[in-house]
């Protein structure tokens, strides 16, 4: 309690009868399970990470009965009472691991048929969905469970086909851009396009970027700073030209050109761009060639001249992809994964070889494996930490591909994996390897249709698809989060591969919990 003594505020503590000072470790366990019933999941991890008894409140069967009905609200039933999934901790964490690994028979299911053409790009973000078709974008709203998803908008600004779509985040755009055709909540949508434009799509008319002179190839997995008035965009074209935007341009100021440096980055073209994890003012770049080089840009450079401080060979091979993580960039092409330093400038490990091509390459967003899609019809899972002098060996191999393994998604909890040649997406376990289940994404029985996977985009225990083929077009979405049907298996739920990662408060679970 607060007294005021000569003027001045002192803190005086409320004390036992015997006038003992009362800490909080003087509490009784049943006190502590009411206050951690109060508590949301990284608040109830940090309770737990005190002590033992703070441990053992956290723990505590009913507050975790608590986070269950807040995780999953009641729902209706096949047989028609209404079902309310209940239990302790270890219920909690296994039913989230089954929903993030798709372990249930009835998902919210359903199948949206767009024109007939290949779906090139698909973007989920909370209840909307992008999707590109060639020139044209839709934009599908995800209603209640019972409700059929709608296409609530269609954009035809673009005259050629788009080559690249990105998410924003609505801090690091302007205000007059935040309310998007996204929805007021979501990021921004961003687009480039053979038609030599990037359009950021905000609220009213799209706002339009011109200055490249042919295609625009690819868009920075991010911006580059830290603030909107800051934030710039990276481009790269056909003409192996990088360009940086400043989004603060497109604020009002029409006068003035959002347009503030060209780097002469290849020969070639630009293949792909991004961010390094470790300084958000250097940009990575890669070309389209068979002796593809890596170039490394400071976009605060004084002069676009001496912009690029650093420059390596990719592996042999046209790039597939470049991801970082901190100040490791990892760059896919022909049949290897090469490791590169960004500080150094130097070429650390080749972490992969998929003979005899890859055509996907994904990272988990915690962890140290990786995975790759080849055109020997396997995905491969490699780990980081297996990576020596000798070339690397995967630690599993997932086959039953129809065609390549072109789209590829790994996480901690699962891998997916599909192709253009396959209908078919499959789902494995990432800890065992084991085969989860085969989804289908088209809902016709008919074998002798080429139907494939073009387009795929996983969140958490949601799951989009695109086709193409003799069936383009489809989308079909399913969402795991509320199921009441399990699979049948003798496996039951898989232990991660780290003991480490089996902890309720890492931050994979807490990101995914929120969704």
């Amino acid at each position: 309690m607060e007294a005021e003594v000569g003027g001045k505020k002192t803190v005086e503590f409320m004390g036992n009868l015997d006038g003992r000072k009362t800490a909080v470790t003087d509490l009784d366990l049943d006190t502590l399970v009411i206050c951690a019933a109060k508590l949301q999941l990284r608040d109830l991890a940090n309770m737990a990470g005190v002590c033992h008894q703070f441990r053992e409140a956290a723990y505590a069967d009913s507050v975790w009965e608590d986070q269950c009905r807040i995780r999953w609200p009641p729902q209706s039933a096949s047989w028609g009472g209404t079902f309310q999934f209940c239990g302790g901790r270890d219920a909690f964490v296994g039913r989230h691991y089954a929903s993030q690994q798709f372990r249930y028979h009835d998902p919210v299911d359903w199948t949206s048929h767009l024109p007939p053409s290949p779906i090139t790009h698909i973007l989920l973000d909370n209840d909307s969905i992008a999707v590109s078709q060639g020139s044209n974008i839709s934009i599908v709203s995800i209603g209640c469970p019972s409700q059929q998803p709608e296409v609530v908008r269609m954009l035809r600004d673009h005259n050629a086909r788009i080559t690249c779509m990105r998410l924003l985040p609505r801090e690091m755009v302007p205000h007059s851009c935040r309310n998007g055709v996204m929805g007021p909540d979501n990021n921004v949508l961003v687009t480039s396009s053979s038609d030599h434009t990037i359009r950021l799509w905000g609220s009213g008319r799209p706002r339009t970027f011109r200055g490249h002179n042919v295609a625009v190839n690819t868009l920075a997995d991010r911006l580059l700073g830290r603030s909107g008035s800051g934030a710039v965009l990276a481009s790269g074209g056909e003409d192996g030209r990088v360009r940086l935007w400043s989004l603060n341009s497109v604020g009002g100021n029409r006068g003035k050109s959002p347009l503030v440096a060209t780097f002469h980055a290849h020969s070639e073209s630009v293949k792909d761009l991004i961010i390094a994890g470790h300084n958000d003012s250097l940009l990575v770049s890669t070309s389209r060639s068979l002796n593809p080089k890596i170039r490394v840009w400071d976009v605060h450079a004084n002069t676009t001249a001496s912009g690029c401080v650093g420059t390596m060979h990719g592996p042999e091979g046209i790039p597939v992809k470049l991801l970082c993580d901190g100040s490791t960039c990892f760059v896919a092409g022909g049949s290897k994964v090469i490791a590169f330093d960004l500080r150094f400038m130097s070429n650390v490990a080749t972490v992969a070889v998929h003979e005899p091509g890859i055509a996907s390459f994904a990272r988990s967003s915690t962890g140290t494996v990786f995975g790759t899609g080849g055109y020997d019809k396997t995905a491969k899972l490699w780990d980081m930490r297996m990576c020596g002098d000798a070339q690397p060996e995967p630690w599993v191999s997932l086959g039953d591909h129809v065609g390549p393994v072109h789209c590829l998604h790994v996480d901690r909890y699962k891998v997916v994996s599909g192709g253009q040649m396959d209908r078919l997406v499959r789902v494995w376990d990432a800890n065992t390897a084991s085969e989860i289940s085969v989804l289908d994404t088209i809902e016709l029985d008919m074998d002798i249709l080429r139907c494939g996977v073009s387009a795929m985009a996983v969140q958490g225990p949601r799951l989009l698809t695109g086709t193409c083929g003799d069936v383009s077009g489809v989308l079909r979405y399913r969402d795991f989060s509320n199921c009441t049907n399990p699979l049948d298996t003798d496996e039951g739920m898989s232990e991660p591969r780290r003991p480490s990662s089996s902890k309720f408060w890492e931050s994979e679970f807490d990101r995914s919990s929120k969704g």
